[in-house]
């Protein structure tokens, strides 16, 4: 019972975006409900039409600046007006929307609010 406890904890804070290491870890029977909560969660929030898993209290500025440490297996986000690429060792300003998975999970560094 604690390991999925653990799984639905982890999927909050990164979705279904595991290392590939953490992902080896789990047992088949673990995997398979990480799928099935994933798809109840997301087709949740589809009927209520509301990200549930985003953070409910706005963030203090729209714009954050940030750095990209080191290359990310998925190196690309889709922002509201174009595909931005996240290469290594680079700094950007996007909207903290766009990118507030990858600060919590630590892939990219935010350096400071901006309006």
């Amino acid at each position: 019972m604690k390991r999925i406890v653990l799984i639905q904890e982890l999927w909050w804070e990164r979705g279904t975006d595991f290392k590939k290491g953490d992902i080896g870890k789990l047992c088949e029977s673990e995997k398979k409900y990480l799928v099935k909560y994933d798809r109840l969660v997301k087709g949740y929030m589809e009927n209520i039409k509301m990200p549930i898993n985003k953070e409910l209290s706005p963030p203090k500025c729209l714009y954050v600046e940030i750095d990209v440490p080191k290359t990310i297996d998925d190196n690309e986000i889709i922002t509201l007006n174009e595909k931005v690429i996240l290469l290594s060792g680079t700094r950007m300003l996007v909207l903290h929307e766009e990118v507030e998975h990858l600060l919590r999970t630590g892939k990219v560094k935010k350096i400071s609010n901006i309006y």
